[in-house]
Protein backbone atom coordinates (compact mmCIF):
# COMPACT_ATOMS: atom_id res chain seq x y z
CA UNK A 1 0.00 0.00 0.00
CA UNK A 2 2.89 2.38 0.74
CA UNK A 3 4.33 1.71 -2.70
CA UNK A 4 1.03 2.59 -4.39
CA UNK A 5 0.26 5.58 -2.17
CA UNK A 6 3.74 7.08 -2.46
CA UNK A 7 3.56 7.17 -6.26
CA UNK A 8 -0.05 7.54 -7.45
CA UNK A 9 -0.20 5.77 -10.79
CA UNK A 10 -3.42 4.54 -12.36
CA UNK A 11 -1.69 1.74 -14.24
CA UNK A 12 0.14 0.54 -11.12
CA UNK A 13 -3.10 0.59 -9.14
CA UNK A 14 -4.77 -1.50 -11.83
CA UNK A 15 -1.96 -4.04 -11.84
CA UNK A 16 -1.94 -4.21 -8.03
CA UNK A 17 -5.70 -4.74 -7.89
CA UNK A 18 -5.46 -7.53 -10.46
CA UNK A 19 -2.68 -9.20 -8.49
CA UNK A 20 -4.56 -8.93 -5.19
CA UNK A 21 -7.75 -10.22 -6.80
CA UNK A 22 -5.87 -13.30 -8.02
CA UNK A 23 -4.20 -13.70 -4.65
CA UNK A 24 -7.39 -13.70 -2.58
CA UNK A 25 -8.78 -17.15 -3.56
CA UNK A 26 -5.34 -18.67 -3.02
CA UNK A 27 -5.16 -17.33 0.52
CA UNK A 28 -8.73 -18.47 1.23
CA UNK A 29 -7.95 -21.98 -0.03
CA UNK A 30 -4.78 -22.25 2.07
CA UNK A 31 -6.55 -20.83 5.14
CA UNK A 32 -9.33 -23.41 4.86
CA UNK A 33 -6.77 -26.20 4.49
CA UNK A 34 -5.01 -25.01 7.65
CA UNK A 35 -8.31 -24.70 9.51
CA UNK A 36 -9.54 -28.16 8.47
CA UNK A 37 -6.08 -29.79 8.63
CA UNK A 38 -6.62 -30.98 5.05
CA UNK A 39 -4.15 -31.70 2.27
CA UNK A 40 -3.91 -29.44 -0.76
CA UNK A 41 -3.62 -30.38 -4.41
CA UNK A 42 -0.22 -28.72 -4.77
CA UNK A 43 0.12 -29.37 -8.51
CA UNK A 44 -3.17 -27.63 -9.27
CA UNK A 45 -2.53 -24.85 -6.77
CA UNK A 46 0.94 -24.23 -8.20
CA UNK A 47 -0.57 -23.30 -11.56
CA UNK A 48 -2.80 -20.73 -9.88
CA UNK A 49 0.12 -19.37 -7.86
CA UNK A 50 2.21 -18.98 -11.02
CA UNK A 51 -0.64 -17.11 -12.79
CA UNK A 52 -1.07 -14.69 -9.90
CA UNK A 53 2.07 -12.69 -10.74
CA UNK A 54 1.63 -12.70 -14.51
CA UNK A 55 1.46 -9.47 -16.57
CA UNK A 56 3.46 -7.44 -14.02
CA UNK A 57 6.65 -7.16 -16.05
CA UNK A 58 5.89 -3.58 -17.13
CA UNK A 59 6.31 -2.47 -13.50
CA UNK A 60 9.59 -4.00 -12.25
CA UNK A 61 9.18 -2.73 -8.69
CA UNK A 62 5.70 -4.19 -8.34
CA UNK A 63 6.85 -7.39 -10.07
CA UNK A 64 9.65 -7.91 -7.54
CA UNK A 65 7.26 -7.30 -4.64
CA UNK A 66 4.67 -9.67 -6.11
CA UNK A 67 7.35 -12.30 -6.65
CA UNK A 68 8.28 -12.16 -2.95
CA UNK A 69 4.61 -12.41 -1.93
CA UNK A 70 4.00 -15.33 -4.27
CA UNK A 71 7.04 -17.08 -2.83
CA UNK A 72 5.61 -16.78 0.67
CA UNK A 73 2.21 -18.03 -0.53
CA UNK A 74 3.90 -21.02 -2.15
CA UNK A 75 5.72 -21.82 1.10
CA UNK A 76 2.46 -21.49 3.04
CA UNK A 77 0.75 -23.93 0.69
CA UNK A 78 3.50 -26.52 1.03
CA UNK A 79 3.59 -26.14 4.81
CA UNK A 80 -0.16 -25.73 5.33
CA UNK A 81 -0.45 -28.64 7.78
CA UNK A 82 1.61 -29.57 10.86
CA UNK A 83 2.89 -32.55 8.87
CA UNK A 84 4.57 -30.13 6.51
CA UNK A 85 6.82 -28.87 9.29
CA UNK A 86 7.71 -32.36 10.43
CA UNK A 87 10.82 -33.74 8.76
CA UNK A 88 9.67 -36.61 6.59
CA UNK A 89 6.03 -35.85 7.41
CA UNK A 90 4.69 -35.10 3.91
CA UNK A 91 7.89 -35.14 1.94
CA UNK A 92 7.29 -38.38 0.06
CA UNK A 93 5.09 -36.50 -2.46
CA UNK A 94 2.58 -39.35 -2.45
CA UNK A 95 5.12 -41.95 -3.48
CA UNK A 96 5.25 -45.23 -1.60
CA UNK A 97 8.48 -46.44 -0.09
CA UNK A 98 10.43 -49.05 -1.98
CA UNK A 99 10.35 -52.67 -0.88
CA UNK A 100 13.82 -52.58 0.68
CA UNK A 101 12.90 -49.61 2.88
CA UNK A 102 9.57 -51.11 3.92
CA UNK A 103 10.64 -54.70 4.65
CA UNK A 104 14.31 -55.56 4.47
CA UNK A 105 15.71 -52.49 6.19
CA UNK A 106 13.62 -53.00 9.39
CA UNK A 107 14.57 -56.69 9.39
CA UNK A 108 18.26 -55.83 9.05
CA UNK A 109 18.05 -53.32 11.90
CA UNK A 110 16.24 -55.75 14.21
CA UNK A 111 18.53 -58.74 13.63
CA UNK A 112 21.45 -57.20 15.52
CA UNK A 113 22.57 -57.73 19.14
CA UNK A 114 21.78 -54.09 19.93
CA UNK A 115 18.17 -54.40 18.74
CA UNK A 116 15.64 -54.09 21.62
CA UNK A 117 13.19 -56.30 19.74
CA UNK A 118 15.70 -59.12 19.28
CA UNK A 119 16.70 -58.92 22.93
CA UNK A 120 13.04 -59.01 23.91
CA UNK A 121 12.43 -62.10 21.76
CA UNK A 122 15.38 -63.92 23.32
CA UNK A 123 14.37 -62.83 26.81
CA UNK A 124 10.76 -63.93 26.34
CA UNK A 125 11.88 -67.31 25.04
CA UNK A 126 14.36 -67.84 27.87
CA UNK A 127 11.74 -67.03 30.52
CA UNK A 128 8.48 -68.33 29.04
CA UNK A 129 9.84 -71.78 28.11
CA UNK A 130 10.84 -72.75 31.70
CA UNK A 131 7.59 -71.26 33.03
CA UNK A 132 5.58 -73.35 30.57
CA UNK A 133 7.57 -76.47 31.46
CA UNK A 134 6.88 -75.85 35.16
CA UNK A 135 3.14 -75.48 34.61
CA UNK A 136 3.05 -78.68 32.54
CA UNK A 137 5.02 -80.55 35.18
CA UNK A 138 2.91 -79.32 38.08
CA UNK A 139 -0.39 -79.23 36.26
CA UNK A 140 -3.30 -77.44 37.84
CA UNK A 141 -6.59 -75.89 36.85
CA UNK A 142 -5.16 -72.36 36.77
CA UNK A 143 -1.39 -72.74 36.34
CA UNK A 144 -1.58 -71.51 32.74
CA UNK A 145 -2.24 -68.03 34.15
CA UNK A 146 1.42 -67.83 35.17
CA UNK A 147 2.72 -68.22 31.60
CA UNK A 148 0.09 -65.84 30.25
CA UNK A 149 1.06 -63.18 32.78
CA UNK A 150 4.77 -63.51 32.06
CA UNK A 151 4.30 -63.24 28.29
CA UNK A 152 1.76 -60.41 28.40
CA UNK A 153 3.69 -58.38 30.98
CA UNK A 154 7.14 -58.55 29.39
CA UNK A 155 7.93 -55.63 27.08
CA UNK A 156 11.07 -54.76 25.08
CA UNK A 157 12.05 -52.06 27.60
CA UNK A 158 12.26 -52.15 31.37
CA UNK A 159 10.18 -49.00 31.87
CA UNK A 160 7.30 -50.41 29.83
CA UNK A 161 7.55 -53.78 31.62
CA UNK A 162 7.52 -52.09 35.03
CA UNK A 163 4.45 -50.03 34.15
CA UNK A 164 2.64 -53.01 32.62
CA UNK A 165 3.38 -55.14 35.71
CA UNK A 166 1.97 -52.48 38.05
CA UNK A 167 -1.16 -52.08 35.93
CA UNK A 168 -1.72 -55.82 35.59
CA UNK A 169 -1.12 -56.66 39.25
CA UNK A 170 -3.15 -53.72 40.55
CA UNK A 171 -5.99 -54.33 38.10
CA UNK A 172 -6.06 -58.05 38.88
CA UNK A 173 -6.23 -57.56 42.64
CA UNK A 174 -8.89 -54.86 42.43
CA UNK A 175 -10.87 -56.69 39.77
CA UNK A 176 -10.59 -59.96 41.69
CA UNK A 177 -12.20 -58.40 44.75
CA UNK A 178 -14.96 -56.97 42.59
CA UNK A 179 -15.39 -60.32 40.84
CA UNK A 180 -15.76 -62.18 44.13
CA UNK A 181 -18.48 -59.78 45.24
CA UNK A 182 -20.30 -60.02 41.90
CA UNK A 183 -20.06 -63.82 41.91
CA UNK A 184 -21.55 -63.89 45.41
CA UNK A 185 -24.65 -61.96 44.32
CA UNK A 186 -24.96 -63.53 40.84
CA UNK A 187 -26.92 -66.62 41.80
CA UNK A 188 -28.28 -67.64 38.37
CA UNK A 189 -26.60 -68.29 35.01
CA UNK A 190 -28.74 -65.57 33.42
CA UNK A 191 -27.45 -62.92 35.83
CA UNK A 192 -23.87 -64.12 35.33
CA UNK A 193 -24.28 -63.93 31.55
CA UNK A 194 -25.62 -60.38 31.85
CA UNK A 195 -22.66 -59.31 34.01
CA UNK A 196 -20.22 -60.95 31.59
CA UNK A 197 -21.75 -58.98 28.71
CA UNK A 198 -21.51 -55.66 30.56
CA UNK A 199 -17.93 -56.28 31.71
CA UNK A 200 -16.90 -57.29 28.18
CA UNK A 201 -18.35 -54.17 26.58
CA UNK A 202 -16.95 -51.76 29.18
CA UNK A 203 -13.55 -53.43 29.47
CA UNK A 204 -12.76 -53.78 25.78
CA UNK A 205 -14.12 -50.29 25.06
CA UNK A 206 -11.56 -48.90 27.52
CA UNK A 207 -8.70 -51.11 26.32
CA UNK A 208 -6.97 -48.33 24.39
CA UNK A 209 -7.55 -45.77 27.14
CA UNK A 210 -6.25 -47.58 30.22
CA UNK A 211 -4.71 -51.03 30.38
CA UNK A 212 -5.16 -51.09 34.16
CA UNK A 213 -8.90 -50.42 33.86
CA UNK A 214 -9.14 -53.08 31.16
CA UNK A 215 -7.54 -55.67 33.47
CA UNK A 216 -9.82 -54.53 36.30
CA UNK A 217 -12.83 -55.39 34.12
CA UNK A 218 -11.24 -58.52 32.68
CA UNK A 219 -10.57 -60.20 36.05
CA UNK A 220 -14.20 -60.33 37.28
CA UNK A 221 -15.14 -61.43 33.77
CA UNK A 222 -12.74 -64.39 34.09
CA UNK A 223 -14.02 -65.18 37.59
CA UNK A 224 -17.62 -65.31 36.37
CA UNK A 225 -16.70 -67.35 33.29
CA UNK A 226 -14.84 -69.95 35.36
CA UNK A 227 -17.73 -70.24 37.80
CA UNK A 228 -20.16 -70.59 34.91
CA UNK A 229 -18.15 -73.07 32.82
CA UNK A 230 -16.33 -75.01 35.55
CA UNK A 231 -18.60 -75.21 38.59
CA UNK A 232 -17.02 -76.55 41.75
CA UNK A 233 -14.50 -73.76 42.31
CA UNK A 234 -15.39 -71.04 44.78
CA UNK A 235 -15.07 -67.44 43.67
CA UNK A 236 -12.48 -66.69 46.38
CA UNK A 237 -10.39 -69.65 45.24
CA UNK A 238 -10.43 -68.37 41.67
CA UNK A 239 -9.57 -64.84 42.79
CA UNK A 240 -6.73 -66.05 45.00
CA UNK A 241 -5.19 -68.21 42.28
CA UNK A 242 -5.56 -65.47 39.69
CA UNK A 243 -3.97 -62.85 41.94
CA UNK A 244 -1.18 -65.17 43.08
CA UNK A 245 -0.14 -66.23 39.58
CA UNK A 246 -0.40 -62.64 38.35
CA UNK A 247 1.86 -61.30 41.10
CA UNK A 248 4.36 -64.10 40.55
CA UNK A 249 4.31 -63.66 36.77
CA UNK A 250 4.73 -59.89 37.09
CA UNK A 251 7.74 -60.29 39.38
CA UNK A 252 9.31 -62.79 36.97
CA UNK A 253 8.78 -60.41 34.03
CA UNK A 254 10.32 -57.43 35.85
CA UNK A 255 13.26 -59.51 37.11
CA UNK A 256 13.94 -60.85 33.62
CA UNK A 257 14.17 -57.32 32.22
CA UNK A 258 16.62 -56.43 34.98
CA UNK A 259 18.86 -59.48 34.58
CA UNK A 260 18.63 -60.69 30.98
CA UNK A 261 20.12 -58.34 28.38
CA UNK A 262 18.73 -55.17 29.99
CA UNK A 263 18.38 -51.91 28.09
CA UNK A 264 18.63 -48.88 30.37
CA UNK A 265 16.68 -45.90 29.16
CA UNK A 266 19.30 -43.17 29.86
CA UNK A 267 21.75 -45.13 27.70
CA UNK A 268 19.09 -45.58 25.04
CA UNK A 269 18.29 -41.86 25.15
CA UNK A 270 21.97 -41.05 24.65
CA UNK A 271 22.18 -43.29 21.57
CA UNK A 272 18.96 -41.95 20.07
CA UNK A 273 20.12 -38.36 20.66
CA UNK A 274 23.33 -39.04 18.75
CA UNK A 275 21.32 -40.52 15.88
CA UNK A 276 18.95 -37.53 15.84
CA UNK A 277 21.82 -35.02 15.83
CA UNK A 278 23.56 -36.87 13.01
CA UNK A 279 20.36 -37.09 10.98
CA UNK A 280 19.59 -33.39 11.41
CA UNK A 281 23.15 -32.46 10.48
CA UNK A 282 22.65 -34.37 7.23
CA UNK A 283 19.25 -32.72 6.74
CA UNK A 284 20.78 -29.26 7.21
CA UNK A 285 23.62 -30.04 4.83
CA UNK A 286 21.21 -31.21 2.13
CA UNK A 287 18.94 -28.17 2.47
CA UNK A 288 21.64 -25.52 2.77
CA UNK A 289 24.59 -26.73 0.72
CA UNK A 290 23.28 -29.01 -2.03
CA UNK A 291 23.03 -27.63 -5.58
CA UNK A 292 19.37 -26.97 -6.53
CA UNK A 293 17.80 -29.50 -8.85
CA UNK A 294 16.06 -32.87 -8.91
CA UNK A 295 19.06 -34.58 -7.33
CA UNK A 296 18.93 -32.14 -4.41
CA UNK A 297 15.20 -32.73 -3.94
CA UNK A 298 15.73 -36.49 -3.78
CA UNK A 299 18.52 -36.12 -1.21
CA UNK A 300 16.45 -33.70 0.88
CA UNK A 301 13.48 -36.09 0.84
CA UNK A 302 15.59 -39.01 2.02
CA UNK A 303 17.42 -37.07 4.73
CA UNK A 304 14.24 -35.37 5.93
CA UNK A 305 12.61 -38.75 6.41
CA UNK A 306 15.69 -40.04 8.24
CA UNK A 307 15.67 -36.99 10.52
CA UNK A 308 11.96 -37.41 11.25
CA UNK A 309 12.31 -41.09 12.14
CA UNK A 310 15.34 -40.38 14.35
CA UNK A 311 13.46 -37.65 16.19
CA UNK A 312 10.47 -39.94 16.70
CA UNK A 313 12.77 -42.62 18.13
CA UNK A 314 14.33 -40.06 20.48
CA UNK A 315 10.92 -38.97 21.76
CA UNK A 316 9.87 -42.59 22.26
CA UNK A 317 13.05 -43.22 24.28
CA UNK A 318 12.39 -40.09 26.35
CA UNK A 319 8.82 -41.20 27.01
CA UNK A 320 10.04 -44.57 28.28
CA UNK A 321 12.79 -42.95 30.35
CA UNK A 322 10.28 -40.73 32.13
CA UNK A 323 8.30 -43.85 33.10
CA UNK A 324 11.35 -45.59 34.54
CA UNK A 325 11.84 -45.16 38.31
CA UNK A 326 14.22 -42.26 39.09
CA UNK A 327 15.23 -41.88 35.44
CA UNK A 328 13.29 -38.65 34.96
CA UNK A 329 15.81 -36.69 37.07
CA UNK A 330 18.81 -38.16 35.25
CA UNK A 331 20.92 -35.27 33.82
CA UNK A 332 21.20 -36.93 30.40
CA UNK A 333 17.44 -37.30 30.18
CA UNK A 334 16.90 -33.63 31.07
CA UNK A 335 19.50 -32.53 28.51
CA UNK A 336 17.92 -34.76 25.86
CA UNK A 337 14.50 -33.18 26.48
CA UNK A 338 15.96 -29.73 25.77
CA UNK A 339 17.75 -31.08 22.69
CA UNK A 340 14.55 -32.70 21.44
CA UNK A 341 12.63 -29.41 21.62
CA UNK A 342 15.52 -27.61 19.89
CA UNK A 343 15.73 -30.17 17.10
CA UNK A 344 11.99 -29.84 16.51
CA UNK A 345 12.47 -26.11 15.95
CA UNK A 346 15.51 -26.67 13.73
CA UNK A 347 13.65 -29.19 11.58
CA UNK A 348 10.74 -26.76 11.17
CA UNK A 349 13.11 -23.98 10.06
CA UNK A 350 14.84 -26.32 7.63
CA UNK A 351 11.47 -27.34 6.18
CA UNK A 352 10.72 -23.66 5.56
CA UNK A 353 14.17 -22.93 4.11
CA UNK A 354 13.76 -25.85 1.73
CA UNK A 355 10.99 -23.94 -0.05
CA UNK A 356 12.38 -20.39 0.37
CA UNK A 357 13.86 -19.13 -2.92
CA UNK A 358 16.08 -16.55 -1.21
CA UNK A 359 17.75 -19.31 0.83
CA UNK A 360 19.60 -20.38 -2.30
CA UNK A 361 20.79 -16.88 -3.20
CA UNK A 362 24.58 -16.48 -3.65
CA UNK A 363 24.76 -13.77 -0.98
CA UNK A 364 23.47 -16.26 1.60
CA UNK A 365 26.28 -18.74 0.91
CA UNK A 366 28.31 -17.70 3.97
CA UNK A 367 25.32 -18.08 6.28
CA UNK A 368 24.42 -21.46 4.80
CA UNK A 369 27.94 -22.77 5.27
CA UNK A 370 28.13 -21.43 8.83
CA UNK A 371 24.79 -22.98 9.87
CA UNK A 372 25.65 -26.36 8.37
CA UNK A 373 29.09 -26.29 10.02
CA UNK A 374 27.62 -25.44 13.44
CA UNK A 375 25.06 -28.24 13.27
CA UNK A 376 27.75 -30.69 12.17
CA UNK A 377 30.03 -29.55 15.01
CA UNK A 378 27.28 -30.14 17.58
CA UNK A 379 26.67 -33.61 16.16
CA UNK A 380 30.38 -34.47 16.36
CA UNK A 381 30.59 -33.78 20.11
Amino acid sequence: SELIDSRPDARRRTLAKTFLRRLRPLLVTIARAIRDDASLDLARLERSIARAAEDLSEDPTLARLADRIVGRVRMGAKLSTPEGYRPGGTLTDGRSLDRWTRYWEPLRQNFTPASPNLRHALRATAVAAPALAATLTYAGAFTHWLVMTVVLTMQPFYAATWQRALERIGGTVLGGLAGAVLAYYATTPLVEAGLILVLSVVGFAARQISYGFFVTCLTPLVVLLVELLEPGHSSWEIVGMRAGFTVLGGLIAVASCLLLWPIWEPDQVRQELRRALKAHAGFAEAVLLAVPGEARDAVVLARARTAGLALNDLEAALSRALQQPRAGSHPEVEAAMVADATLRRISARLSVLRHAPEAGAPEAEAWRAWIAARVAAIQAR
